[in-house]
C-alpha cells in the first residue's frame, strides 16, 4: 500500500472516551478527510499538539478498506498567539464552521485551503477587532467567488440575494451607500480594506450580507454571532 504526505489543517475534531479521538482534517492536495486516532490522548511518544484544532500539520497515511490510516505525523505550525488569545479563537473557530458546512469529503480544493492558512497565519501575527472583521469579510467573498456563486453588479442601490445581482432595480435588500462602498472594495483584496476608513457597523451589516448570500445559495447557516458575540 502506497504513503501518502500532505500537510493539512486540522478543522474538526470529536473525542471519545479517555483517549481516543477523531479530527478532520483540510488537506492542501487532497481535500478533507477524517481519521480515527485511537490511543492519541493517553500517549507520551507522539505529538498531541499536531492533531488539535487549527495545526498545521505533516501527515503520512494510507488508505486500507476504503479508510484512512494516520502512520506519523509532524507539526508544522500550531498558530500559538492565536489560540491563547479567546478573541482570536472566536473568529478562527468562525473560519473553521464555515469551512466546515461546504467542504465535501476528498474533494480537493487547494485556493480553499490556501485560504485557510493565510488567515490562520493573518490572525496569528496580529489581532485588531477591525481589521479582524474585514479578514472575515474578505475570507466570504472569496468563498462566495469558490463555491461558483459570484454575483453580478449592474447599479449599487440594492442586493437581490435571489438573483445574484447588485441593481437598481428595487429587489431585494436595500443597500446603504457606505453598504455598496465596501462590498465593492472587498472585491478587490484585504489591503484595499484596511485602507478604507468604514465605519465597524457597516462592516458587520455587509458581512450579515454575505452571510445570507451564502445561507441562500449553499442551504447552509452561517451566522457570526454563534462565535463572535460582539458581533
Amino acid at each position: 500500500m502506497r504513503l501518502i504526505e500532505d500537510e493539512g489543517i486540522v478543522i474538526g475534531k470529536i473525542d471519545y472516551g479517555d483517549s481516543d479521538r477523531i479530527i478532520n482534517v483540510f488537506f492542501k492536495e487532497y481535500g478533507l478527510i477524517s481519521f480515527f486516532l485511537k490511543g492519541i490522548k493517553k500517549s507520551v511518544k507522539r505529538d498531541k499538539e499536531a492533531v488539535e484544532l487549527f495545526s498545521q500539520t505533516k501527515f503520512i497515511f494510507m488508505e486500507k478498506n476504503m479508510k484512512y490510516i494516520v502512520k506519523d505525523f509532524d507539526t508544522i505550525d500550531y498558530f500559538y498567539n492565536l489560540k491563547i488569545n479567546m478573541d482570536r479563537l472566536n473568529i478562527g473557530f468562525y473560519i473553521l464552521q464555515t469551512l466546515d458546512k461546504i467542504l465535501v469529503e476528498g474533494e480537493k480544493r487547494e485556493k480553499f485551503y490556501e485560504l485557510l492558512k493565510n488567515s490562520l497565519e493573518y490572525l496569528d501575527k496580529k489581532f485588531e477587532p477591525k481589521e479582524s472583521y474585514l479578514l472575515i469579510l474578505y475570507f466570504l467573498y472569496r468563498i462566495i467567488v469558490g463555491e461558483g456563486i459570484k454575483f453580478s453588479i449592474s447599479g449599487e442601490n440594492y442586493f437581490d440575494i435571489e438573483n445574484s445581482r447588485i441593481t437598481n432595480e428595487k429587489s431585494g435588500r436595500k443597500l446603504s451607500k457606505e453598504e455598496y462602498k465596501i462590498i465593492g472594495t472587498s472585491i478587490k483584496n484585504i489591503k484595499n480594506l484596511k485602507s478604507e476608513n468604514n465605519e465597524l457597523r457597516d462592516i458587520l451589516s455587509v458581512i450579515k450580507l454575505y452571510e445570507s448570500y451564502l445561507n441562500y445559495h449553499l442551504d447552509i447557516n452561517l451566522n457570526l454571532k454563534n462565535c463572535f458575540l460582539e458581533a
